[in-house]
């Protein structure tokens, strides 16, 4: 075959099946190629991608573009709706290599993120978030929901949502405690934040009671109180009298006259 330019060779049709063959060297030898093996089982380190998109409403087409050497990383698609970008924006200056992903889409249609063919996650126009399936997973212990866009009182000390806690715990027998017969209780709590409430239900199958007041009734309170609020005085169910907890020990305000159960409410800060 005689040597001709490039630019005398028919073009080839694209795109490539992968089988052609290109020649290069190889430890000294030229040896032939298919394009499907040349970036084969190796990364590929690119600068400028850009991709057709064609929207279900439309079919218009956009473009994916990632420009990691200037400030001005993005893709965009025009369509009915508005325009999307997805990258980089220009406003975030110079720089060497991208370091954020942003969203902006200047439509009145929600964004919409699906895994598996379903919607997941899904943010309006009006800035509204909707998690359509699943749960907001705490992903690191202490974080939560700020609050700090709200203008607090002055003795703010927090504006993070960091707990929410429901369950059941078992009270025991505490000092003061008189049970006749067979002891049993049942409890439940709930923690939103600083604040546990618990209720509870101390049984004896003749009697319980208490001698007087300021004495122990149950301990095993799944939180501690906090050292600043060693308890809030509620009600007791049986009869209206006060509650305090100390640590993780519930001590009743005054005498509790014996009777089958008694039943208590108590709210305090952790």
């Amino acid at each position: 075959m005689s040597n001709s330019k490039i630019s005398a060779l028919t073009s080839a049709t694209t795109p490539l099946a992968g089988t052609e063959v290109l020649p290069i060297v190889q430890g000294s030898t030229t040896k032939q190629v298919s394009v499907a093996n040349l970036t084969a089982g190796r990364d590929i380190s690119t600068r400028d991608i850009s991709a057709n998109i064609y929207t279900a409403a439309s079919g218009a087409p956009g473009y994916i573009i990632s420009n990691q050497g200037t400030s001005s990383a993005r893709s965009t698609y025009q369509n009915t709706g508005g325009t999307f970008y997805f990258g980089i924006d220009s406003s975030v200056g110079g720089l060497t290599v991208p370091y954020a992903i942003n969203f902006y889409y200047t439509g009145a249609y929600p964004i919409i993120f699906s895994t598996n063919n379903a919607e997941r996650l899904r943010i309006a126009s009006a800035g509204d978030v909707t998690v359509t399936a699943g749960n907001l997973v705490q992903g690191t212990a202490a974080k939560g929901i700020n609050f700090t866009a709200n203008t607090p009182a002055a003795g703010m000390t927090s504006q993070l949502l960091n707990w929410y806690e429901q369950g059941t715990w078992t009270p025991t027998a505490g000092a003061g405690l008189t049970v006749v017969g067979t002891f049993s209780s049942t409890g439940t709590y709930t923690r939103v934040g600083r604040q546990v409430t618990i209720t509870g239900s101390l049984n004896g199958t003749t009697s319980v009671a208490t001698a007087g007041g300021g004495v122990a009734i149950c301990a095993g309170i799944p939180f501690a109180a906090g050292s600043t609020s060693i308890g809030i005085a509620a009600g007791v169910w049986t009869a209206p009298i006060g509650a305090v907890i100390i640590s993780t020990t519930l001590y009743s305000a005054t005498a509790i006259a014996a009777t089958g159960t008694i039943l208590f409410s108590v709210a305090y800060q952790v």
